[in-house]
């Protein structure tokens, strides 16, 4: 509607006029920004009953607002044309679909570098729920915050169900003016227009924060009231973006914020983050007794930086419930990466109560109202709830809390059968038994169109014992590669899903740092030709004049070789995959989308890749894989470190002799996905062996349990 009478004249510069005084200079579509700027405008007059635009500035308290004084009095009359046909026929849906449209209007940059996701709908009602049955055990009326504000969808979820009367206060903060504005008129919405039940800041949190608590008489981020003394409710999406993206200053910042709140107790090396500082920030705002109901990355509660997250809240938090969603990895638009929400009360831990780790699994929403239960603490006897003593030692990684998600039985099983194999001291974990230094992370490389051959546009055309030929598809020369510079390489799981032992097609090439017209045959034009085409773009940028030396420093120093190749990551259910773990007979390097392990003896190798291709360790990595999508799982090499593994040492010569024979025939084999050979005899038999090697007593039923209980997580 709007759209249609902004064409021309003045309306245009109306429309420039107003986002440029409002900040809005950036934006998918100015247009609509325009048209969002106004149903905003046209809520706010709804509900504070304004007789013009005119009125409608002079009462709300949004700052940027009062810039719109500076129209003429013929753009306020547009304006408020403008305003008032909106306001006519404003509904509910009206306020919700600002509020929903508002992302997609933000610049991409800007969203990326404040990585700004917004909840969807089943997020939403997740926390709204924790929310109001928090609200409803309480006498008084609550503060209610979303620091990290957005639109505002997190907090007017959760007003919607609630009596004006049981809030005290709404305050948020949000970067984006747009967001900002359209967040403040949605949250006026829910108020019934109560202006002194709210408070939106245009800005950034983190400088808020680091500021009040430089100098205790700058602003605070709460209105100053004395029957205020802190927020009870924090509802929240917070930024989470990877550390190294950020500029150095911004690094550096957060890395003094974090000192000056005093939370660097909880820190070790290189453990810091952006979603880390998020969550100290949260706490530094909630008050004592107070609710924290978050989206969190997954990855929060199972990375190495997470060690602080966790610490922190086993601390500080009566931790209630971890929620996942099984039909979608994420709580939040366009994110795409596995999250969780955290529902959380800030007060000494109680031992005696457990934590629920829920899953949801179907996309009917009157499932969410178990939140309700579980804030009750009542014990749902329900198979998507799981109730876990964190405190508790476990055979599983203590560290992972995504394991403790679903697959009740299976986890059961597991923990049953290393339990025992522990207790008979015939595993234990890696690090413990083999050290650091027999498993590393392939070679990493910046360029792998150059450094691999084959490659997107080399093929190889002849090989002999001296050299290989590559040649193209654009009837270029080829060129002539000494096998000198020339390593037998796997460059990625994908290339090898249904053979145990590899059929090597790929060569890493290994250039010594020497001036181009130095090298040997053609390797110098190839050179000379990834410079003129920029593949080798990416190596330039990092190592500048021999960037062409990378790998070869690598594999001289790293010395990246191994028979035991475990892939970077993998689909958990194995729908295309026959075998987890890669071996060769002879050593190999490979690429980074590997760890290699080596125990540096034949035989002790043979025997670990056996162990991670059972389905022992298949099981295992179901369990406790880092989900980083839903489709995708990864170990990393600390939790390798971690987990329980075969002592080939303390196996007798019989059992290292059957365990070999039967990793031999399925090694040769061509096999299909897991799923399938699952009670095949092929896999029975090396199952049977190392049952048996571990003193698991009962080997043929305990098979038959785990079997049975595995099955239905690889469909």
């Amino acid at each position: 509607m709007v759209k249609d009478e902004l064409e021309m004249g003045e309306e245009d510069g109306l429309k420039l006029k107003m986002l440029s005084f409002l900040g809005i200079k950036d934006g998918e579509n100015l247009g609509e920004a325009f048209e969002t700027v106004v149903r905003a405008l046209g809520t706010v007059s709804k509900v504070t009953h304004s007789r013009s635009i005119e009125a409608v500035i002079s009462k709300v308290d949004f700052a940027p607002l009062k810039s719109l004084k500076q129209l003429t009095r013929s753009e306020l009359d547009l304006l408020n044309g403008f305003v008032k046909r909106v306001e006519a026929s404003l509904t509910y849906d009206d306020v919700l679909n600002n509020q929903i449209g508002v992302q997609r209007l933000i610049d991409r940059s800007f969203r990326k570098r404040l990585a700004a996701y917004y909840t969807k709908a089943i997020g939403l009602e997740l926390m709204a729920h924790a929310a109001v049955s928090y609200i409803r055990k309480r006498n008084c009326p609550v503060v209610l915050a979303d620091p990290f504000l957005g639109s505002g969808l997190t907090i007017t979820e959760t007003l919607k169900r609630l009596d004006s009367s049981m809030v005290r206060l709404v305050w948020g903060v949000e970067p984006h003016p747009l967001a900002a504005l359209v967040a403040y008129c949605s949250i006026l919405y829910f108020l019934k227009g109560d202006r002194s039940k709210m408070s939106v800041s245009l800005g950034d949190v983190f400088q808020s924060v680091y500021y009040s608590s430089k100098d205790p008489a700058s602003p605070s981020l709460q209105r100053e009231d004395p029957e205020i003394s802190g927020t009870n409710i924090i509802l929240t999406n917070p930024p989470f973006t990877r550390w190294e993206l950020l500029e150095r200053s911004r690094r550096g910042f957060l890395k003094d914020l974090t000192e000056t709140l005093g939370y660097s107790k909880y820190l070790g090396r290189k453990q810091l983050n952006l979603q880390l500082v998020s969550l100290f920030i949260i706490d530094h705002l909630l008050r004592r007794n107070g609710l924290l109901v978050s989206v969190l990355p997954a990855s929060t509660f199972y990375t190495l930086y997470g060690v602080a997250a966790r610490n922190m809240l086993k601390e500080k938090y009566q931790l209630h419930a971890f929620v996942e969603c099984n039909f979608d990895a994420s709580f939040s638009t366009d994110s795409g990466l596995k999250e969780v929400v955290l529902i959380a009360t800030k007060k000494e831990p109680d031992p005696q109560k457990k934590t629920a780790f829920l899953t949801i699994e179907s996309r009917d929403l009157k499932r969410i109202p178990q939140i309700k239960d579980i804030m009750g603490l009542a014990r749902l006897n329900d198979p998507d709830v799981n109730w876990v003593d964190l405190t508790q030692k476990s055979i599983l990684p203590e560290t992972n809390w995504s394991v403790f998600f679903g697959k009740t039985k299976l986890r059961e099983t597991l923990t049953h059968l290393l339990s025992k194999a522990s207790e008979e001291e015939t595993i234990g974990p890696w690090i413990d038994i083999y050290g650091k230094d027999s498993i590393m992370r392939g070679v990493e490389m910046y360029g792998p169109d150059f450094f691999f051959v084959p490659n997107r546009y080399w093929h190889i055309a002849e090989e002999n014992a001296e050299s290989i030929t590559i040649e193209n598809s654009q009837q270029e020369p080829g060129f002539i590669i000494p096998r000198d510079y020339l390593v037998p390489a796997l460059r990625k799981p994908a290339l090898h899903t249904d053979k145990i032992k590899p059929s090597v097609r790929h060569y890493l090439l290994s250039i010594p740092p020497e001036p181009i017209r130095d090298l040997k045959e053609d390797v110098g034009k190839y050179v000379e030709w990834s410079i003129r085409k920029l593949t080798a773009q990416p190596a330039i940028k990092v190592f500048g004049q021999l960037w062409y030396s990378h790998v070869h420093k690598q594999i001289r120093t790293k010395k990246p070789y191994g028979r035991v190749f475990l892939p970077d990551k993998v689909d958990p259910t194995f729908r295309n995959r026959g075998f987890f773990a890669s071996y060769s007979q002879i050593p190999l390097v490979a690429s980074k989308n590997f760890h290699i392990a080596s125990l540096n003896d034949k035989s002790k190798d043979k025997i670990l890749a056996a162990w991670f291709n059972s389905t022992i360790f298949l099981a295992y990595f179901v369990i406790a894989g880092r989900k980083i999508t839903r489709t995708w799982s990864r170990l990393l090499e600390d939790d390798y470190l971690r987990m329980p593994i075969i002592k080939v040492d303390r196996l007798d010569k019989h059992a290292l002799v059957e365990i070999e024979r039967a990793f031999e025939v399925i090694a040769e084999m061509e096999l299909p996905p897991i799923k399938i050979q699952l009670n095949l005899q092929y896999r029975r038999r090396i199952d049977r062996e190392l049952l048996e090697a571990m003193r698991i007593e009962k080997s043929e039923s305990a098979l038959s349990q785990l079997y049975s209980v595995l099955e239905p997580n690889l469909s």
